[in-house]
């Protein structure tokens, strides 16, 4: 009984919340309304334009909009902002407390379950935007070779993407293909180029895209901006494959490290005859090398971490 009351009082707070997130919230990606004249038929076009927050911007809803936005679920369930997936995951937390709570009649068994769930609902967002991330770096230079190939035609940029989405997979080919279904809408070229500039996430897309839309804007040689682009794009592919490398090294450095460290730790608890657990905590001084080996593991995975920001 005391389980249940608590759940419905969960249910009215969760409620509650959702209705002032609801009121307060208008923050996100959002599509505006623009009217375009239609460049054969004197008509007016009304067309949606997704506007992103800031990429640089550190508000927490806006990452998570971001995140939400890259990782391809909007691609699916357009419907699907922050709003909507703090209000989905407050009502899966709750049933998922209730019914753990009822099952094992205890809180804590619920708490410790609904925290994980949480977690593990973040980790599927971040993995699935660096599966995007690494599928679009995949086909870039796909790409370039394709375009590259293309512009010998003379045609415009946005029918050599057009042209181009039959022959890519991936993010890439799923961005470019909604080039036809914007271009008999009445979208002008810079329009889907800006669009298309903010669909992936990788910065070399977005400088390749960039440079097309300024040399469209001041018909510039499209052949040039392709050549120098696929060679901006090999310098990058290949730093990177050099600093995987120099991550990778580092990281079997410190496995050695660490691995060799539990056997010293062994054959001293052997050669002492004393737990490892007394080993490494039992005075003042273990418990000073304990804390001491295990803050230069945490600088180190820090490290790494920064490392494969910049």
């Amino acid at each position: 009984m005391i389980l249940l009351l608590n759940g419905m009082v969960l249910l009215l707070l969760n409620i509650g919340l959702t209705l002032i997130i609801s009121w307060l919230w208008d923050t996100g990606v959002q599509e505006i309304v623009i009217y375009t004249k239609h460049f054969l038929v004197s008509e007016t076009k009304r067309l949606r334009v997704k506007i992103l927050p800031d990429v640089n911007s550190t508000k927490p809803w806006d990452r998570l909009e971001l995140l939400l936005f890259y990782s391809g679920i909007r691609n699916y369930f357009p419907f699907v902002s922050a709003k909507v997936w703090i209000i989905f995951c407050m009502l899966v937390l709750s049933c998922s407390f209730l019914l753990v709570a009822v099952l094992s009649k205890k809180l804590w068994y619920a708490a410790w379950f609904c925290i994980v769930l949480s977690v593990l609902m973040r980790i599927i967002l971040e993995s699935t935007r660096r599966k995007n991330l690494r599928n679009t770096e995949r086909y870039l230079l796909e790409l370039l070779n394709v375009t590259e190939s293309f512009a010998a035609t003379g045609e415009e940029p946005i029918a050599i993407l057009s042209h181009c989405s039959s022959y890519l997979k991936g993010p890439i080919g799923q961005a470019l293909r909604n080039v036809d279904r914007q271009v008999n809408q009445g979208w002008s070229g810079r329009m889907i180029l800006e669009q298309l500039k903010v669909r992936l996430e990788h910065p070399k897309w977005q400088e390749f895209i960039h440079n097309l839309n300024v040399c469209s804007m001041y018909n510039s040689d499209f052949g040039s901006v392709f050549s120098s682009s696929r060679r901006s794009i090999q310098a990058y592919l290949t730093s990177k494959k050099e600093r995987q490398s120099i991550k990778h090294t580092a990281e079997m450095e410190m496995t050695a490290i660490v691995v060799l460290s539990l056997v010293i730790l062994m054959v001293l608890s052997k050669f002492l005859m004393v737990s490892i657990s007394e080993l490494m905590w039992g005075n003042s001084v273990s418990k000073g090398c304990t804390i001491y080996m295990g803050l230069i593991v945490l600088l180190f995975f820090w490290k790494i971490g920064a490392y494969e920001k910049e």
